[in-house]
């Protein structure tokens, strides 16, 4: 029985009595009864699964798959077994694909990538894959999830930005110079009613040329598609250039922005991390009353396990629901108590300003509580000095 079990059989029938030999059977076969349960329940979770669950040999044939394989690529489970799994792949992802199953041999950790395959009636599918090496059992275990939506998904993100690049801005750009040209009278005099519509109008398509290329800013961020100019920054000289981008605006409300803390030196992108200064005033401006204050600051902090430099804006608007805090930073989100303030703007700004900051590898947050205003802080990590100690050391 002891041998019947270790093969995966089923041990004989149990033996008469209470003796010791009785026992120690009845025991065996109980413990038999629970391993074929355990063995029904994990390959019920296998055979179950949406993913396609697979082992392949030092080689990289397929020793055993689930039935997931004939919903997401039209193949038996036994129609596959045995064949080498390059054979799947796309002819152009055969050397890469293989080139990461080498690599999870030589490493203890899980490898990840993406490969498209081959289904049964010849079509290609982006799957992506999760393999682990096994030293004890010398086989390859992976995990492999369909992502053709998502990449279709990505592709027509793609094709949508690139018409809203070319067909929208340029259009928009030329209505806008010549919206300005007939306002200032360039192809004659207007009336002060056509002045004013026509401004009017002006502005709105300046706004949508903002949002547009805050659309595009953001893109070019998340995907990764530009590089930090690092270079030292003086805190108080960054500060002072992102008010004045402002003053206009914050004049316009009859709003006073005050700064205070030390003046810092640190690395970073200076005119990245200016424009979320400009992001996180202008934001401050849209959210204060008329008359009010903001208050703007630097100072040394800590982030995780490295000094830092922390930049500080605090309004005295309505502040924002508890319940909202976390939504600020997503996009096209206009959070707040429901004042006319909130209406304004692409929703853009905040999730501009946290994609710049993460690029920096810091941290992006707002502290509030309604009536009371709202404090947003953002931390860069990096070895920070005084002015004073910078001219010393020079």
């Amino acid at each position: 029985n002891t041998l019947q079990i270790a093969m995966g059989r089923e041990p004989t029938a149990s033996l008469d009595g209470m003796d010791e030999l009785a026992q120690l059977d009845a025991i065996m076969h109980q413990m038999s009864s629970e391993l074929a349960s355990t063995r029904h329940r994990e390959r019920s979770l296998i055979d179950n699964a949406a993913q396609i669950i697979c082992s392949l040999s030092d080689v990289y044939a397929i020793l055993d798959v689930n039935p997931a394989i004939e919903k997401m690529l039209g193949y038996k489970p036994e129609s596959v077994q045995g064949t080498m799994v390059q054979a799947l792949f796309h002819p152009q992802d055969r050397e890469e694909a293989y080139e990461h199953l080498q690599r999870s041999k030589a490493s203890e950790a899980e490898v990840n990538f993406v490969v498209r395959m081959r289904t049964q009636g010849g079509t290609y599918r982006y799957t992506e894959w999760t393999a682990r090496w096994s030293a004890e059992d010398k086989n390859v275990f992976c995990i492999v999830q369909d992502i053709s939506e998502r990449k279709e998904a990505e592709k027509l993100r793609q094709e949508v930005i690139a018409m809203v690049s070319h067909d929208l801005r340029a259009p928009l750009t030329s209505l806008n110079i010549s919206l300005g040209m007939v306002v200032e009278g360039v192809l004659g005099q207007l009336t002060e009613r056509g002045v004013k519509i026509l401004t009017r109008a002006q502005n709105s398509v300046i706004a949508l040329i903002g949002m547009i290329n805050d659309l595009l800013d953001l893109e070019r961020i998340e995907s990764g598609a530009f590089q930090l100019a690092y270079q030292p920054t003086e805190s108080k000289k960054l500060l002072q250039e992102a008010v004045d981008m402002v003053a206009a605006q914050a004049e316009q409300r009859g709003i006073r922005i005050e700064s205070s803390g030390d003046n810092l030196i640190a690395s970073m992108d200076s005119d990245r991390v200016q424009r979320v200064l400009v992001n996180l005033i202008g934001n401050a401006i849209k959210f204060s009353p008329p008359g009010g204050k903001i208050f703007i600051s630097s100072f040394k902090c800590t982030v995780g396990d490295n000094k830092g430099i922390e930049f500080r804006i605090t309004d005295q608007g309505p502040g924002i629901p508890k319940d909202k805090l976390d939504l600020v930073f997503e996009k096209f989100q206009q959070v707040g108590t429901g004042s006319e303030g909130e209406k304004k703007g692409s929703g853009l700004g905040l999730a501009i300003a946290k994609a710049i900051v993460e690029a920096h590898n810091g941290a992006i947050g707002a502290d509030s509580r309604e009536g009371h205003g709202t404090t947003f802080w953002f931390r860069l990590p990096d070895e920070v000095r005084t002015r004073e100690s910078v001219r010393s050391a020079n």
